[in-house]
């Protein structure tokens, strides 16, 4: 079966793996904010248990959730991809880009 690759910054990356990594940067940088699921969906303005599926993996948000929660962790949404699609290339074995 072929791999469904996504081009972000001219780097090819497997879909999986970046969506698998984006939830627990999110995460990551929730705790480190001191911040609970419940408190992080209310500064953008979303469910809790997006943020609870999110982390886990089980739902990859739409571009307007994913700058939202961002922006509620105090980052840019392109930083947060930019961080995700490093730790996803790591993981595929693939060098930096």
């Amino acid at each position: 079966m072929a791999r469904v690759l996504v081009a972000l910054q001219g780097l090819a990356v497997p879909r999986q793996g970046l969506s698998s990594t984006f939830g627990p940067l999110v995460k990551k940088h929730r705790l480190a904010k001191k911040l609970s699921q419940e408190a992080l969906a209310e500064k953008a303005d979303v469910h809790p248990t997006c943020i609870g599926l999110l982390e886990r993996g089980q739902r990859t948000p739409g571009i307007d959730v994913a700058e939202r929660i961002a922006k509620a962790l105090g980052r840019k949404l392109s930083q947060l991809i930019a961080q995700a699609e490093r730790i996803a290339l790591h993981k595929a074995g693939h060098p930096k880009g």
